[in-house]
């Protein structure tokens, strides 16, 4: 029977394939079928692939080879890279070129592309070229084209199955069960068990459960226990229940597990909270809380919290909390928070933060304030002010500017200011610069700095320049510096420039100096620009900074400005610098220099 329908299916393919490479002779339909973008929709990659194809279709090889190279070159992420890389073999086969090249050409697109709609019609390809190669002696090809026709074969086989199974009748299944036991092929055997798990039979049923009971591949009980799950029974239920008290490999149990909290049964949830306190192995205790964690129930969560109480594996006791914090149920949050104030292991008090920022409501803002004033760790208060940061609710900010300024813990305040710059709002900016200017704490005061620099709102850059040029504290100033250098923009390198021009102390110029550095990408301009400012500066500690940052580019231009420093300068320290720095350069330009110092050339 099965080989019946087989063959009335492999005709019915034949017929569709023939119609479909008839239809594809005409010019216009190939270009509908492999490029169906509107003028309007086009990007530069679009236009590109339709010039190369085109030149495919007018049947131009070697300028079709050209271009198409070109576009591979030009556009590698390209969505028509597969195509692309198609057309290239199919041009180079046309015009003649040596098969064995050609055909290394299509199994490379395959290795590269092998789920690409091109895959089947380059093995096609390679069989024809394959068969060519063994006629003129080259009998190394025999096996290779022996193994492209067993793929082929599978693949049409597959497609039967998939049509069987779409049949459901029980010759159909007959067929597919002979096929399962009589195949040796995995890959066969996977997609025969999803079809079984389309069948409403009992014997596709029950083949699966045998599958389960006495496949000796693990992969493939899996694959079955999927199936099972699909059918949403009672009987199913059982059949999986069954399987799990008597499986020993773990993974096929969180497959079962998982398996079992997919049908959304009620009567799951007992067995699953035994084995998230008595699982043979942390990972399938997760397994469990976290299927306990996909119901969404109150009676889920009743015994998600007996699991907390019960476990004695901490990663167990946190897979809880996060699973509570996925259940959507608003009344976790007291539960959570409470936890977080009174537990005494301080991680699994900051799970119960963590858990509870998910929630990103009033309520659980709320929560998170009390943690901040009453929880016995520091560090759940700033896992709690984290929380808040990443809530986007924008009625926290006075709250976080009260910690920031007030809080007697300088960790504490400065966990607020990072908060605060989570938020990037007009708001929060303007809140730092306030916390800036009143706050007396300089570790807070960088903080802030530096929470500024993260944003792009507002006029930040001219704000840390004003700083950076007018602070009294040295270290505020430096800071202000480092900020700014955290931007890639042509503003903050003349920032940089008024920096070290207005500026008295050596030190901020050095941290403007190092800011230039990061700012200017290119390492041949960076040499140039330092270079200028190298023959502008006077002072021999800033000309050994200039000096050794030209050294740090590690960039050839590098080597003829060190040399002539090093040869050159009036100050000694200056010219030992340069030698010094033209050891940061790996090239060998820099190693003849050295060499030529040494033998005072």
């Amino acid at each position: 029977m099965f080989k019946r329908i087989l063959i009335l299916l492999l005709s019915y393919f034949c017929i569709l394939s023939f119609h479909t490479f008839a239809s594809s002779t005409n010019r216009n339909s190939v270009y509908t079928y492999s490029y169906n973008v509107t003028e309007e929709e086009q990007e530069p990659d679009d236009t590109a692939y339709k010039k190369a194809y085109n030149l495919v279709l007018d049947e131009k090889w070697t300028e079709a080879i050209n271009e198409l190279n070109n576009f591979l070159k030009k556009f590698p992420e390209s969505k028509w890279r597969d195509d692309a890389m198609f057309w290239r073999c199919y041009s180079r086969e046309k015009s003649g070129e040596n098969p064995e090249i050609v055909f290394r050409c299509y199994q490379d697109f395959i290795k590269e592309n092998n789920s690409s709609r091109w895959a089947d019609d380059a093995r096609s390809n390679m069989i024809l070229l394959g068969q060519k190669l063994v006629k003129q002696g080259n009998t190394k090809y025999q096996a290779i084209i022996s193994g492209l026709k067993k793929e082929e074969d599978e693949e049409i086989n597959i497609t039967a199955l998939y049509a069987l199974g779409e049949m459901g009748d029980e010759n159909a299944l007959d067929a597919i069960l002979d096929l399962y036991a009589s195949t040796t092929n995995e890959n066969f055997k996977e997609k025969i068990i999803y079809t079984l798990g389309n069948f409403d039979s009992p014997a596709a049923f029950n083949k699966l459960v045998e599958i389960i009971k006495s496949e000796p591949n693990t992969q493939l009980k899996r694959k079955a226990v999927y199936a099972i799950g699909n059918y949403e029974s009672p009987e199913a239920i059982d059949a999986l229940k069954n399987a799990l008290a008597d499986v020993k490999d773990n993974e096929l149990a969180r497959a079962i597990i998982y398996a079992l909290s997919d049908t959304e049964a009620p009567e799951i949830i007992p067995l699953l909270k035994k084995y998230a306190i008595t699982g043979n192995s942390p990972e399938l205790s997760k397994a469990a809380v976290y299927a306990l964690g996909n119901y969404d129930t109150k009676e889920a969560a009743a015994a998600i919290k007996e699991v907390l109480k019960a476990s004695k594996i901490m990663d167990v006791r946190k897979a809880s909390l996060y699973a509570l914090a996925d259940s959507d149920l608003s009344e976790m949050i007291p539960y959570l928070r409470d936890l977080a104030i009174n537990e005494t292991d301080v991680e699994l008090a900051k799970a119960a933060v963590y858990a509870l920022g998910n929630y990103e409501s009033e309520e659980s803002v709320k929560a998170a304030q009390d943690i901040i004033k009453n929880a016995k760790y520091m560090d759940v208060k700033k896992a709690a002010l984290y929380s808040l940061g990443d809530s986007d609710i924008s009625s926290v900010i006075p709250m976080l500017k009260e910690s920031a300024l007030n809080s007697e813990d300088a960790d504490l305040a400065k966990a607020a200011v990072y908060a605060l710059g989570n938020f990037e709002s007009e708001e929060s900016v303007t809140v730092i610069k306030e916390i800036l200017k009143a706050s007396t704490n300089k570790d807070v005061r960088k903080a802030a700095l530096y929470a500024l620099s993260d944003s792009d709102i507002g006029d930040i850059i001219p704000f840390l320049t004003d700083i950076a040029v007018k602070e009294k504290d040295a270290d505020i100033a430096k800071a202000a510096v480092y900020a700014l250098a955290n931007y890639e923009d042509e503003k903050v390198l003349e920032s940089l420039k008024k920096i070290y021009s207005a500026t008295t102390n050596n030190d901020i110029k050095k941290a403007a100096i190092h800011g230039i550095m990061n700012v200017i990408q290119d390492a041949k301009n960076i040499v140039g620009f330092l270079d200028s400012m190298l023959q502008n500066e006077s002072e021999p500690g800033l000309r050994r900074t200039i000096v050794y940052a030209i050294g740090d580019t590690k960039a050839r231009e590098a080597v003829g400005v060190l040399v002539k420093i090093a040869k050159g300068d009036d100050n000694y320290e200056v010219r030992k610098a340069a030698v010094t720095a033209l050891g940061y350069i790996d090239d060998p330009a820099a190693k003849k220099a050295l060499l030529d110092i040494i033998r005072n050339k």
